[in-house]
C-alpha cells in the first residue's frame, strides 16, 4: 500500500470517530499455511494492519478477518487483489455488545501457553 494511501486512511479514520476499517484477507483452499494464524487470509489482513499501525493509524480502529476465495487466480505466482477493506460505523447494540464481552474478559481472563519455539494455540476443552 502506496504511502499516501496510509495518510489518507489515519486522517479519515481521525475525522471519522467511530469508524473502523474492516480488512479482509483472501485465501485459497490449496495454498500452504505456514504461519501462527489459523488461516493464511488472516496473516495477509494481519500484515496489512501492522504495516498501517506503523504509519501510526490506531489497531484499534481497524479488524481483521479472512474469507476462503478459491476463484483467485494467481499471475506469476502472485495472487492479486487479495486483500479487500471497507469502512463500517459500529451500531449501539454491537458497542454495547463489545462493552459488555470486553467486562468479561477482563473479569474472567483467557490465559494461554506456549510450549518453547512453538506459536501454536492448543486450547484445553474448557477454554474453547
Amino acid at each position: 500500500m502506496p504511502l499516501n494511501t496510509s495518510i489518507m486512511a489515519k486522517s479519515f479514520l481521525l475525522e471519522n470517530v467511530g469508524k473502523v476499517t474492516n480488512i479482509t484477507g483472501y485465501y485459497k483452499s490449496d495454498e500452504t499455511n505456514d504461519f501462527a494464524f489459523p488461516k493464511l487470509g488472516l496473516a495477509r489482513a494481519n500484515t496489512v494492519k501492522n504495516h498501517l499501525v506503523s504509519n501510526d493509524i490506531s489497531s484499534a480502529s481497524m479488524d481483521t478477518m479472512a474469507k476462503l476465495m478459491d476463484g483467485m487466480v494467481p499471475d506469476g505466482g502472485i495472487c492479486l487483489g487479495s486483500i479487500v477493506y471497507s469502512i463500517s460505523r459500529e451500531s449501539e447494540t454491537a458497542a454495547q455488545e463489545h462493552k459488555a464481552l470486553y467486562d468479561n474478559f477482563k473479569a474472567n481472563p483467557l490465559v494461554l501457553y506456549f510450549d518453547t519455539a512453538d506459536a501454536s494455540i492448543n486450547p484445553s476443552a474448557e477454554q474453547c
